[in-house]
């Protein structure tokens, strides 16, 4: 427990430090997000605050990585831990591409594709099983691995789009976010999953020293980076806490059946997010193009203020991660 309690306060401290600094850097490069009609700011935000949650949740895995002692004692799985310090940071540098560059929504999908195509190589896979109904088809592990690959590909890009339009008012995609990954913590605890909890315990310490500076009224954004490093996080963890068997992460362990629980722990941002896409379509619009469509732009129409709006939304995330983890602790 002392480690934990370690590595928590390492990632809490160094985002707190390195917040000022990201500021300094983005006043002196111009790094600030460009009001529009759509956003309720007005004023200009530094955009790449996300930079300090995650350097210092990256140093705080590495630090797992390098503990041998603590890999054996814990019994740690040293390839998943793997595919989220390399997985993470690859998404993380698309999104600040955007932040700094504007890349366009399409090339962005294409480079998350790609990228969920090496987490996919590197053993992360979600498997669809009994596909031997198919007999016309020769070779039924090449429809299953093609199949696999669309759902972890799918699953993983969904994930990351709906936190990073999840982040449309202050606090609210780091807050959501900390919710879940209390839930995910939780269920590490009930299941002796130490990969989940060593995962969970310094990412909370970091997002919860970001919020600080993030929460109504924010003195900060995230950005695109900070919101797809975020979201590749949850798209894992959300899988692997839902998976009826802890023993192996990789080949043949994420089952069909564990997707359905990981939809109901983050059911709020990715039915705002299926919703606005079914909205756009139905207006003949881009699903790219924005709007205010969101939930929580639809809470304010009702007359609630930014923050009370960010807090309702919050309720609604604690519900379904207590309806989830009952699911989960009860099968």
């Amino acid at each position: 427990m002392g480690g934990l309690i370690s590595y928590f306060c390492i990632s809490f401290i160094s985002t707190f430090i390195l917040i000022p600094l990201i500021i300094k850097i983005a006043h002196l490069n111009n790094l600030f997000d460009r009001p529009d009609s759509r956003k309720k700011k007005i004023t200009q935000m530094v955009r790449i605050g996300g930079g300090a949650f995650v350097i210092s949740n990256l140093f705080s895995i590495l630090l797992i990585l390098i503990n041998t002692d603590l890999m054996n004692k814990a019994n740690l799985n040293y390839n998943l831990i793997w595919i989220m310090f390399s997985g993470s940071l690859g998404f993380y540098f698309i999104g600040l591409s955007d932040d700094l560059f504007n890349i366009s929504p399409y090339k962005r999908l294409v480079l998350q594709l790609i990228l969920s195509f090496f987490v996919w190589r590197t053993g992360f896979q979600i498997l669809i099983p009994n596909l031997e109904y198919f007999s016309f088809i020769k070779s039924n592990i090449l429809l299953a691995n093609c199949a696999s690959f669309i759902l972890t590909s799918i699953w993983i890009v969904g994930v990351i789009n709906s936190i990073n339009w999840l982040d449309g008012l202050d606090g609210l995609a780091v807050g959501s976010a900390i919710i879940f990954l209390i839930t995910f913590c939780l269920i590490g605890f009930h299941n002796n999953d130490f990969n989940i909890i060593y995962l969970t315990v310094p990412f909370i310490g970091s997002l919860l020293a970001f919020l600080k500076y993030n929460f109504f009224p924010s003195e900060i954004m995230m950005g695109d980076g900070g919101s797809y490093f975020i979201g590749f996080n949850m798209s894992i963890l959300s899988i692997l806490v839902a998976n009826s068997s802890i023993d192996d992460y990789i080949i043949n362990k994420l089952n069909f059946s564990s997707f359905f629980l990981a939809i109901i722990i983050l059911a709020v941002p990715l039915l705002d997010m299926i919703k606005v896409i079914f909205t756009r379509i139905l207006n003949r619009k881009s699903p790219f193009f924005p709007d205010r469509n969101h939930f929580h732009h639809q809470i304010l129409n009702l007359g609630f203020n930014e923050r009370n709006s960010v807090l309702i939304i919050y309720c609604f995330n604690v519900f379904s991660s207590l309806i989830a983890f009952k699911l989960i602790t009860n099968s």
